[in-house]
């Protein structure tokens, strides 16, 4: 039986409510695949009649695998995207996906990750007949312990292990989400004892994207965080926590990244009917 895991998440833009015609599921990978799977998710949604749905997301630091049968969807293999991802979500559908670990995926590709960045490629092609059987099984099936079952057998087939390079990646990528106090490049690379441009080389190569990106994505993880809890939050002291110069900064970033400033982002948040 699949594993479950805790299914609140971080990066997601204008969360819907426990109530909404939202389900999200996600599940452990088996212990044979821990070093290459950080989690196998599943999204139902059945909008009935309803408008149609933009999900937004500010992305995580991983590559995707995904099966996607809804309306207007696309099963691929997904790269690390350094813009917000946005789904359209109609009518009723499902998706299901692989979460690799960051670093993890360069084990399968066999090349450096960052030509996947911003990218996504049909499944068929990334792998083959073996891919679009997998697209098939799953799509097929309706259990979600048969669609972990099929899809770790796919991935055992792939015989990938990360290599120390991927785990020195991705030991990097969890310092900088978990270290408030790595705000900058310099002090990550001090961190690890190495040099700025050697870390460039090998996030980009492993990962796809930079420590620079790295850094902004996860405060500004951290500031969606803030303003999700439905507190009022004091942006200015939350800029300098962050490691921003002063607010202006984190304003401009997150309005470019999530669409509105925080302040206009958080007072919908708090209003009755949430944002639209």
């Amino acid at each position: 039986m699949a594993d479950p895991k805790d299914s609140r998440t971080r990066g997601l833009v204008h969360r819907v409510a426990d109530h909404s015609p939202f389900a999200l599921a996600r599940y452990h990978a088996s212990p044979d695949l821990e070093d290459l799977v950080e989690d196998v998710w599943i999204v139902r949604w059945d909008l009935g009649d309803r408008a149609p749905y933009d999900q937004e997301v500010l992305s995580h630091p991983n590559v995707t695998l995904a099966v996607d049968d809804g309306p207007g969807g696309e099963s691929a293999v997904f790269g690390v995207v350094t813009g917000r991802f946005v789904r359209t979500l109609t009518g009723r559908g499902r998706a299901v996906g692989v979460k690799f670990w960051p670093g993890a995926y360069a084990a399968i590709h066999g090349a450096r990750v960052d030509a996947l960045t911003d990218r996504r490629v049909p499944l068929a092609i990334a792998f083959g007949a073996a891919g679009a059987e997998l697209q098939a099984d799953v799509g097929a099936e309706t259990d979600d312990d048969r669609i972990v079952e099929r899809l770790e057998r796919f991935l055992r087939g792939l015989d990938a292990r990360p290599d120390e390079h991927a785990r020195r990646a991705r030991a990097i990528v969890a310092r900088i989400a978990s270290d408030p106090g790595l705000r900058r490049v310099e002090a990550v690379a001090a961190a690890f004892d190495t040099g700025v441009r050697a870390l460039q080389r090998l996030l980009r190569a492993h990962v796809g994207v930079g420590p620079k990106w790295l850094v902004q994505r996860y405060r500004l993880h951290e500031a969606l965080a803030r303003l999700t809890a439905g507190e009022s939050v004091d942006l200015a002291a939350l800029a300098l926590e962050l490691g921003y110069c002063d607010q202006a900064h984190l304003t401009r970033e997150f309005k470019r990244l999530v669409g509105s400033p925080p302040a206009t982002y958080g007072r919908a948040l708090r209003a009755p009917d949430g944002p639209r």
